[in-house]
C-alpha cells in the first residue's frame, strides 16, 4: 500500500442540528498504528468514530478506506454502556454474532465458528463464562465479551470506544495484553475521555474537541491537555489512575 494510510480523513467535518461537532478534520490511520484519541465528553471522539466505521457520512470533506474489504474490515467495540444487557444472549452467542459479517445472516454457523469463541473465549479469559447469560456479567466481564465479538471476525483494524471505562484493574490488565499483542499486526484506535487511561503501548495521541491535534509520540503536554478540555487539568497516577481537576472558572 506504498505509503499511504490505511484510512485517511482529509478536511472533514460534521455537525448535529446545525451545531459544530468535528471541523477540518486531518487524520490518518497507519499499519499497526495505536492511537488513543483523548477529549472531554462532546468533543466528538464518537462522531469521528462513526464517521470512519460509516454510521455517519461527513458534511464536507473525503474519508478514504484502503483495507482489504474496506469498512467490513474493520472491529468495532463500542461503550458497553449501550449495550442491553436484558437481553437474552449468552455469551458464546454474542461472540459468534461477530461472524455474521463474513457469513451473512442466513447462513448458519459452522464449527469453525464455534471453535473460533472456544478459541478467542481463552485468549482473554472469559471461556468459564461461555454458557453465562450477559446480564449475569460484571462491567468488566461484559466489555471482554465485546472485545472477543470483535476480535472474532479477523479485523484489519479494531476501534474501541471507552473500553476502560468501569472496568476492574484484572479486566484491564488482559485487554491492555490482548490489545498490545493484537497491535502486532493490525493498528488500533482507542477512545477514552480519561487521558489518564493512555496506554504505555500507544504511539500517538489524538486530542479531539471539535478541532483535533495529532501528537507523533505517546505523550502530550499539559498545555495540549488544558487547550483540548478548555481548563486546567492535573493528572495522578500511582496504581489506579485518575485524575483531580483544579479549580477554574466555568
Amino acid at each position: 500500500m506504498n505509503n499511504q494510510g490505511l484510512v485517511e480523513l482529509n478536511k472533514v467535518s460534521f455537525s448535529y442540528n446545525n451545531q459544530i461537532v468535528l471541523e477540518d478534520v486531518d487524520l490518518t490511520i497507519n499499519q499497526r498504528d495505536y492511537l488513543v484519541l483523548i477529549g472531554p465528553n462532546g468533543g466528538g471522539k464518537t462522531t469521528l468514530a462513526k464517521l470512519i466505521l460509516g454510521i455517519l457520512s461527513p458534511q464536507s470533506g473525503q474519508i478514504v478506506i484502503r483495507l482489504p474489504e474496506g469498512r467490513r474490515s474493520i472491529g468495532y467495540v463500542p461503550q458497553f454502556s449501550t449495550f442491553d444487557w436484558q437481553f437474552p444472549l449468552r455469551v458464546t452467542e454474542v461472540i459468534r454474532m461477530g461472524r455474521l459479517a463474513r457469513r451473512g445472516l442466513l447462513r448458519p454457523y459452522s464449527e469453525n465458528d464455534n471453535r473460533a469463541v472456544n478459541k478467542i473465549a481463552e485468549k482473554i479469559q472469559i471461556d468459564h463464562l461461555l454458557d453465562s447469560f450477559i446480564g449475569e456479567l460484571s462491567g468488566g466481564q461484559l466489555q471482554r465479551v465485546l472485545i472477543a465479538r470483535a476480535l472474532i471476525s479477523d479485523p484489519e483494524l479494531l476501534i474501541l470506544d471507552e473500553p476502560t471505562a468501569s472496568i476492574d484493574t484484572d479486566s484491564r490488565n488482559i485487554l491492555n495484553s490482548v490489545l498490545n499483542e493484537l497491535n502486532q499486526r493490525i493498528p488500533i484506535m482507542m477512545i477514552t475521555h480519561d487521558a489518564t487511561a493512555i496506554t504505555p503501548q500507544a504511539k500517538r495521541i489524538v486530542c479531539v474537541n471539535r478541532h483535533v491535534y495529532v501528537h507523533d509520540s505517546g505523550e502530550v503536554s499539559e498545555e495540549t491537555i488544558e487547550k483540548v478540555y478548555g481548563c486546567p487539568v492535573e493528572l495522578i497516577a500511582h496504581g489506579i489512575p485518575h485524575r483531580v481537576l483544579e479549580q477554574h472558572d466555568d
